[in-house]
């Protein structure tokens, strides 16, 4: 499983969670497509290799939710928000980053997750060739 980017997908937000010393983080994004429900697709990653592309070393655990498409967009992201927050007063990580996209222009999705430092993004033909990593 891996959060995809595709035209007319329509992406909200996305949450990255810094593990810190923990050698872990946690990624997130609430999306839906044209007539769909919403997706909150997240996972925990724990740290094998010190690579972004570890090739299949580190463990990740992927998670998927569906909710109704006449589900407030904000009460979703309001929820996430919660979610992520509760994992750094917990001690999983250290620092939320939340990135709002809230498009459906999967260029501008890019530029904005792009800008981001801890984001490691690869196109559609290099994750064909080396997989999810």
């Amino acid at each position: 499983m891996c959060i995809s980017f595709k035209p007319g997908r329509y992406f909200s937000t996305m949450w990255f969670i810094e593990g810190g010393p923990h050698n872990r983080d946690w990624l997130a994004a609430v999306f839906r497509d044209p007539g769909e429900r919403w997706q909150l697709v997240y996972r925990f990653r724990y740290y094998n290799c010190p690579e972004p592309w570890d090739n299949g070393k580190d463990d990740k655990n992927w998670y998927k939710a569906s909710m109704p498409p006449e589900e407030p967009e904000e009460k979703i992201v309001q929820s996430v928000d919660m979610m992520a927050n509760l994992l750094v007063v917990t001690g999983f990580g250290v620092k939320v980053h939340r990135v709002e996209m809230r498009t459906d222009d999967d260029e501008v999705q890019a530029k904005k997750l792009m800008a981001q430092k801890w984001a490691h993004v690869r196109t559609e033909e290099e994750f064909k060739a080396k997989g999810p990593s």
